[in-house]
């Protein structure tokens, strides 16, 4: 299969990512400005604002954890080909 096929996606890729850039763009702008609004209205009132860095959400590493191990058993108890699959593109042993 000649590789050359890919290139012609190139504009359509160009449009996809540029489409995409300004929709986080805009997205990333609007959320700026509604945390920096909370954050002055916060020191106006005297309150202040904790700098100290959290993880939240551990229940989800374990549970990728889980599915990670589940894809990596899958793999492994798959049934083996006596052949490889450049031998059977090419139609010999």
């Amino acid at each position: 299969m000649p590789f050359e096929w890919t290139i012609r996606l190139l504009p359509h890729w160009l449009t996809m990512i540029t489409t995409l850039l300004v929709i986080f763009y805009a997205w990333d702008r609007c959320r700026f400005r509604s945390e920096r609004t909370t954050r002055d209205a916060a020191t106006r009132a005297g309150v202040e604002i904790g700098n100290r860095l959290r993880i939240e959400g551990g229940v989800n590493i374990i549970l990728l954890l889980g599915v990670l191990t589940v894809a990596f058993v899958i793999r492994d108890s798959a049934p083996r080909s006596v052949f490889s699959p450049s031998m059977r593109a090419r139609g010999g042993r």
